[in-house]
This record gives structure tokens, sequence and C-alpha cells, in this order.
């Protein structure tokens, strides 16, 4: 069995990303076939609720930081827990997937002691998005995914932003941040 990587990672390290979040597409349970569906990113893939079940090597990290200007970001990835240890498959799996809410409650205070802006890149879902914006204290802006939702602008749970800019290369979202003073984002249509 050959597992060829996802072409779209090409696109988006010739494009300069930063970061992305791990989605349905880019994880497979097992090592080998994992690492290549990811190989070509040439950029670090997040994911702080993605834990090896043995000796696997993690080809994702949970967070990472940024500088822009003066500013710390911290940024970190959550995903939909594609295999959990109530699954069968979890038994041959090299890999398991904890609570995105669970993961981020855990992760989100050592970030937000050391970062000027804590940001979630999440493929969890607009309803989990607004769930963890509630849940977990410290997250300045959740720039969500997995539902396909279009948020024309931020919405606002308490002091944290959700941006969503749908799906399918549609549109490209542009948010713009002035720490403790706005969250402005707007879409563009491609």
């Amino acid at each position: 069995m050959s597992i060829t990587g996802e072409p779209v990672l090409e696109l988006m390290s010739i494009a300069g990303y930063d970061a992305m979040t791990l989605g349905n597409r880019e994880f497979h349970f097992l090592a080998p076939a994992f690492r290549s569906k990811i190989g070509s990113a040439k950029f670090p893939i997040l994911c702080a609720n993605l834990h090896s079940t043995g000796s696997a090597e993690m080809p994702v990290v949970p967070s990472i930081n940024l500088y822009v200007g003066s500013f710390r970001v911290a940024v970190f990835g959550l995903s939909v827990p594609m295999i959990t240890s109530r699954m069968f498959i979890s038994h041959i799996s090299d890999y398991i997937f904890e609570d995105p809410i669970s993961a981020a409650a855990r992760i989100v205070p050592a970030l937000r002691s050391e970062a000027d802006l804590v940001v979630a890149l999440t493929h969890i879902g607009l309803r989990r998005d607004r769930f963890l914006a509630d849940s977990v204290p410290g997250i300045d802006v959740i720039v969500g995914g997995h539902s396909h939702s279009i948020l024309a602008e931020p919405e606002m749970i308490g002091f944290t932003a959700i941006v969503q800019a749908g799906s399918h290369a549609h549109s490209v979202g542009k948010t713009v941040i002035e720490p403790g003073v706005s969250v402005q984002s707007e879409l563009i249509d491609l």
C-alpha cells in the first residue's frame, strides 16, 4: 500500500504558510502513512490534542511561537478526535486524540503566560469553536474549520473572536488584530 502526500501542502508551502492545524485529510492512524501524507509541508502542522500511543514519532507539534513586530504570538492547533481510546481501532493505531477542549484547557495557560496574543487554529467545527471560546479563557482568536462555516465578521464569545472563511478556497479570510483593542476581519472572494 502506498500513501501519497496531500498536493495542497506543496501549494501552501509555496504560498508561505506559517502553520496549519491537522484536518481529516491529513491524518492517518499508522505512522509511516501519516508522515507520507504530510511530508510535503514546509511549515509546522499543529495539533495539541494528538498523542502517540507508543514509540511512534510525532510528525505534528502542539504549538509554535511567532513574533509579529514586537508582539509574541502563540499559535496552537486542535483537531476533531478521529480516533479515541474508546474506539476499537485505537488498539492498532499509532496515535490517539484527546478531547480538544481538555487539551486547550491544559495548554492555554502556559501559552498565555508567555505571549501577547494566543491564537487557536481549529478543525473542530463552529459549534465546538463556540464551546471552546466559552470554556477556555485566554484565547484571543480562534481561526476555525471543519464545519465549512462562513463568518463575514468575527463572532465574539466573551473576549475571544472566532473567524471562519468557508471551504474549498472560495474565499480567504483576512483578520487584523490590535491586541486589547479590536479584531476585524473580512472575506476576500477568490
